[in-house]
């Protein structure tokens, strides 16, 4: 039996071809990823000799100068010597000479109130008072005459008495017109309103032909030379303030820092806060502060003079487990400085913290340090760093 083969030559070379073409597709694929591999590993490797890459505000440096730990506290500027003027003479307004926020002079005249009756009510207090005088004038001579008459036996005692006790009422009648008229005269001066000091007219209650009443407020005026904060103390840390402490503070919107002392302590604790008050006197005469702006402040409670420091959030702590003689664990304080480029650590000594400045005072550090900032966790001892400007 015999068998016969067709062969189809032009066929079998487009398989071939095909087959050849997708082997050298794999082929290009394989390649490229490998070429792509090799490129990554290469930025790796350029990216890990490279470091970290910090910005100016990622470091700080080590400074030299003084350190102040000190207790924050708020509160508002005010007034030493302030009074609201009231009304002595319940009388009708009859002119107003200042506005409020007016500066004036101790005895400028501020208002002039009507005096048309107290006017006459001193005229006839002054003719009350002469009369009783020439009243007691009278009784004392008839007492005078009649004491020989009495001794001899010519008048009776009970005549002498009569004498004696006219000669006494007059003395007491002179004694109370004499008092009913100067408080008649000190009411009439008060018609005329003055400043009691020199300072600011901050308020003005009254105004023209207004009817002012014993006691009406007239005017508020302030002196503003001496200025006073009152700040409130958390019982735990009362024991730490004491007479003349110096006192930092700035108000809203202005970084220029003033200084005041502590004049009075409270002794005791307002009811439900527990908290204590203290007076903070400030002379305002250079720098002009208006009574009532919002003030943040620190009491100095200890100062280091001439030492190194650093900002707090620079310096990092490592608990370390059985320290000797510690019986506990113990907080091992550090920074992470950059020397050539390279983040080393070095142990530091923390003398004293100013939680207000965050500021720490330290030894084991030499000014000029470039410490890496609290801010970065990553970084590890070792690390290359390159700060850019």
């Amino acid at each position: 039996m015999k068998f016969k083969f067709k062969f189809n030559v032009k066929k079998s070379k487009k398989k071939v071809i095909i087959a050849i073409g997708l082997i050298l597709i794999i082929i290009a694929i394989a390649g490229f990823k490998h070429h792509n591999k090799v490129n990554a590993a290469n930025q790796t490797k350029v990216v890990e000799s490279s470091g970290l890459i910090l910005n100016q505000s990622d470091v700080v440096t080590v400074k030299h100068g003084d350190v102040e730990s000190a207790l924050a506290f708020t509160g508002d500027l005010t007034s030493l010597t302030k009074v609201i003027i009231s009304s002595e003479a319940p009388e009708e307004v009859k002119q107003v000479f200042v506005k409020e926020g007016q500066f004036v002079k101790k005895g400028q005249l501020l208002a002039i109130l009507d005096d048309t009756d107290l006017v006459q009510n001193v005229s006839e207090s002054r003719a009350k008072l002469e009369f009783a005088k020439s009243q007691f004038e009278l009784d004392k001579v008839r007492l005078e005459r009649n004491q020989d008459l009495y001794q001899q036996g010519f008048i009776s005692k009970i005549n002498y008495a009569e004498l004696k006790n006219a000669y006494q009422g007059s003395l007491q009648l002179i004694k109370q017109q004499q008092a009913t008229l100067q408080k008649l005269q000190r009411i009439l001066a008060n018609t005329k309103v003055v400043a009691p000091f020199s300072g600011n007219i901050y308020k003005k209650s009254i105004d023209i032909g207004q009817f002012a009443t014993l006691g009406t407020p007239l005017f508020s005026i302030a002196n503003l030379d001496m200025m006073q904060i009152i700040a409130a103390i958390p019982s735990d840390q009362i024991n730490m303030i004491t007479l003349n402490q110096p006192v930092n503070f700035k108000i809203e919107s202005d970084d220029t820092v003033y200084q005041g002392k502590i004049t009075r302590i409270n002794p005791v604790a307002e009811a439900g806060t527990r908290s204590y008050s203290i007076y903070i006197d400030f002379n305002n005469t250079i720098y002009k502060l208006r009574a009532g702006q919002f003030v943040k402040g620190q009491i100095v409670t200890r100062r280091i003079t001439n030492v190194d420091y650093v900002a707090s959030t620079a310096v990092r702590k490592n608990i370390t487990n059985g320290v000797a003689g510690a019986g506990s664990d113990s907080a091992v304080t550090y920074v992470l400085a950059i020397e050539n480029g390279v983040i080393v650590s070095k142990p530091v000594k923390i003398l004293l913290t100013n939680t207000v400045a965050e500021i720490s005072a330290v030894s084991g550090l030499k000014v000029g340090d470039v410490i890496l900032g609290g801010n970065i966790l990553t970084a590890k001892v070792l690390d290359k760093v390159k700060i850019m400007d």
